[in-house]
């Protein structure tokens, strides 16, 4: 393939990220690349391998299938929002997709990732793989906190009440421990049908309380099952690896999460607080999964 088709395509595909809740038709995107309608649908479909109309219809169709999920917005403003001209038309293209009807995938314990279509990654970078893991309770202390924001924050909401979670914890302690915790789950809101409430915990293991932290709360590490993910770079590209995880590697493993807190698990130095360097880290991701569900949904996959 050409160079310059898949340059196209990468801007394109941008360009339609940012777009998909707007008015958006193949003729708005084929006008922005410059070529005639026929031409870039030919060239979109030789680097992707599928139809500009269907991947961008299935973008739209997954980021409704998230804001169902993390908000308590109504189902025909969620359709709306992505230019579905009816409920009835919004359900038939989601349950088309994700194999149930958008009420029905809202409300399921469970939250089924196989349906979700990732954003289309050209630069051939490699996909972060996982391994399933079997977790103890673990008894922590640390300190929680919720709060309330839109969908569209939470990314830069939870990067900096992590930042802050952690000097407040080890303000003033004799040694970093070598081991931090941050534990979070997103719920839509009962009380603000556009936010989602987001709970969050900087923890460390008990053991640590001889180091003087500053803590106000006892937390527990729920045992369970968990795929684990491990990132290392800069904090602030912790929260696209986040993003990444749930946009692309869970769909793509067919994974099931299951009620529960998603955990992080930061490896330190062991040294004093003003000797570690909070920006780059070493971190030990891991999510909640229903193996038996993922199971399934691996097993519809290879159909």
């Amino acid at each position: 393939m050409a160079k310059n088709s898949q340059e196209l395509v990468t801007v394109l595909l941008e360009w339609i990220e940012n777009r998909l809740g707007e008015s958006l038709s193949v003729e708005d995107i084929t006008k922005k690349s410059g070529y005639t309608k026929w031409h870039m649908q030919r060239i979109f479909k030789d680097v992707t391998g599928i139809s500009l109309g269907v991947y961008t219809r299935r973008r739209r169709l997954s980021k409704a299938a998230v804001a169902l999920r993390m908000t308590s917005r109504s189902i025909i403003d969620i359709g709306m929002q992505y230019h579905f001209d009816s409920q009835p038309a919004f359900t038939r293209a989601f349950k088309n997709q994700f194999n149930e009807t958008p009420a029905r995938y809202r409300h399921m314990d469970n939250w089924h990732t196989a349906g979700i279509q990732p954003p289309y990654r050209i630069s051939g970078s490699e996909i972060p793989r996982h391994e399933i893991v079997r977790l103890d309770n673990l008894k922590l202390v640390g300190h929680i906190a919720s709060y309330h924001c839109h969908l569209e924050n939470v990314s830069e909401y939870r990067e900096k009440i992590r930042s802050d979670f952690w000097y407040l914890l080890l303000e003033g302690a004799k040694k970093v421990p070598p081991v931090i915790y941050g534990l979070h789950e997103v719920k839509a809101s009962t009380t603000r049908d556009d936010e989602q409430q987001v709970f969050y915990s900087a923890a460390v293991s008990e053991e640590y309380l001889s180091l003087d932290l500053n803590r106000h709360g006892d937390i527990v590490r729920e045992e369970g099952d968990y795929a684990r993910f491990t990132y290392q770079g800069d904090l602030k590209g912790l929260q696209n690896f986040i993003l990444l995880l749930y946009s692309t590697c869970m769909p793509l493993a067919g994974l099931v999460r299951r009620q529960g807190q998603d955990i992080e698990c930061y490896y330190t130095h062991q040294g004093n607080w003003h000797d570690m360097l909070p920006y780059e880290i070493h971190c030990d991701y891991f999510i909640p999964v229903s193996l038996a569900q993922s199971s399934m949904e691996n097993a519809d996959l290879a159909v």
